[in-house]
This record gives C-alpha cells, sequence and structure tokens, in this order.
C-alpha cells in the first residue's frame, strides 16, 4: 500500500514527506493541508501530527511569551500519564501524585532494540510507556512471509526493503534491526501513555507477544506483583484510581491477543 501511493503520485516521496510534514509543523500563519496523502505508520502517529501541528499554531497565535510555550508528548511522567488516562479530577492528580519516588514501581531506562520481555515467558510486571516507544512484535510466520514477498502491480514487480514511511516511532537503529531479522516484525505500538502487559500479568498466563523499544532512550515504569501487594497494603485510595487505569488498559491489550487467544 506504501509503495503503491507513492509510486502513483497519490503520496509525496519519503524525502519530500518529511520536508512537508516539518513544513506543516512550522508554519506561523493559517493551518493548510498538504496537495497529496501523508503517510503515518499508526492511526496514533497520524493523530499526534495533527494535534501538535494545531497546538504549534495556537502557540504562535499568543501574543504573550508566558503563553507561548506549549509542552509536547514527547515525555511525561507517570501521575501526568495516569491523570490524562483516566481525564482526573483535582482530587485524584493529588492522590496520584504519591507515585513520585517510586516506591510502588520502578522506571527503567532502554536503548532501541531492546527485548523488554519475550513470548512465552511468565508475566512478572506490567509496563507504562513515559518516553519512547514499545512495539508488539508478534510477527507470525505467514505475516513474515507476505512482507518479503513480492508485489506484482501494474508498473511492474516490486520487493518490499524498508519502511516507506519513516516513522518518528522508530529510530534508524530500530529500522536497520527490522530490516535484517525476521523477529521484528511490528503488529502494534506503544507511545508515551500506553500502558501494555497488563492482561497476562493478570491472568498469568505466559505472555502472547514480544515486547521491543523503538527509540533509544525510551523509559517504562515497572509494576511487579510486589509493587501492588504493598500498594494495596499501604494506600488503598492509590490502588483503587491505578484498577481504574488497568481497566481501560486491559481492553487495548485483548486486542493484542490472536483470536484463538481471545
Amino acid at each position: 500500500m506504501d509503495w503503491m501511493l507513492r509510486s502513483h503520485a497519490a503520496s509525496y516521496d519519503s524525502e519530500e514527506e518529511q520536508r512537508v510534514k516539518a513544513r506543516m509543523l512550522s508554519r506561523t500563519d493559517r493551518l493548510q493541508g498538504s496537495e497529496k496523502i501523508l503517510l503515518f505508520v499508526t492511526a496514533q502517529e497520524a493523530l499526534e501530527f495533527c494535534e501538535n501541528a494545531l497546538l504549534h499554531q495556537l502557540s504562535t497565535s499568543r501574543t504573550k511569551p508566558q503563553q507561548a510555550h506549549i509542552a509536547g508528548p514527547l515525555e511525561q511522567s507517570l501521575p501526568s500519564v495516569l491523570a490524562q488516562i483516566l481525564d482526573a479530577t483535582n482530587e485524584e492528580k493529588r492522590i496520584l501524585e504519591r507515585l513520585e519516588g517510586e516506591r510502588y514501581h520502578t522506571e527503567i531506562e532502554l536503548e532501541t532494540g531492546k527485548r523488554l520481555f519475550e513470548k512465552e515467558t511468565h508475566p512478572d510486571s506490567f509496563f507504562v510507556v513515559l518516553k519512547g516507544a514499545i512495539a508488539n512484535t508478534t510477527g507470525t510466520p505467514r505475516t513474515i512471509y507476505r512482507q518479503k514477498k513480492p508485489i506484482l502491480s501494474g508498473a511492474g514487480l516490486v520487493r518490499r526493503s524498508e519502511y516507506g514511511s519513516r516513522s518518528n516511532l522508530f529510530d534508524e537503529n530500530f529500522q536497520r534491526l527490522s530490516e535484517s531479522s525476521d523477529d521484528n516484525v511490528v503488529a502494534s505500538l506503544w507511545s508515551v501513555g500506553g500502558v501494555f502487559g497488563y492482561v497476562d500479568f493478570l491472568s498469568e498466563r505466559p505472555r502472547h507477544y514480544r515486547a521491543i523499544t523503538t527509540q533509544d532512550g525510551t523509559r517504562v515504569a515497572q509494576f511487579s506483583h510486589s509493587n501492588m501487594n504493598l500498594l494495596e497494603q499501604e494506600d488503598l485510595e492509590l490502588h483503587a484510581l491505578i484498577q481504574k487505569v488497568l481497566l481501560h488498559a486491559s481492553v487495548t491489550d485483548l486486542m493484542n491477543c490472536t483470536c484463538d487467544d481471545v
């Protein structure tokens, strides 16, 4: 699909597309669309791009310096992420601030291509993305074969050799790893604010997918069974709020299971 859209001039080539996206994010006048289709790896990335463009337009229209800066979603604290998921009240935000200090969780920073956990391993933790992105690389043999298979189109025979869309969710190291390994076929992505691994953690069944980092400096918050037990013993209010977050997250996490598993 990526190649067909580009080769038939319905969308830009990769380099021109990056220039168009950068121009749209740096406009100081009224935000306008592009002449061709812009391609993104995920719907989440497309929505964030549109949101950032609108926020930038809003910030450049401000007259007062103190109103000009609007922080983007590149990195957030754990309380901030959970508050956004819950659309928390001021009181709930105050309770979530008790997560500062890592008493009830551990924050870890990872390099590109680091496997956070493997498929079929014991689910001893679940995770929240605070910076960067995590890929679900479930890649079945059929998916891998389909991605390697040549495409016969009206423009000739085409072989897929790389990602056409240079997503800001993948850095260059991850793209090189993905091109050289059948293990790194991306099924879905969790960017900042994503909660994953909870369904397997709750049901205590083997992991149904592999989780791998797609950017250097990716940071995640890790909650283990002992963390959750301690939290329940010491702070029932905070424990209840996190359970509400996990209820939301479990719906998304189920989508990463196969139909047979569900």
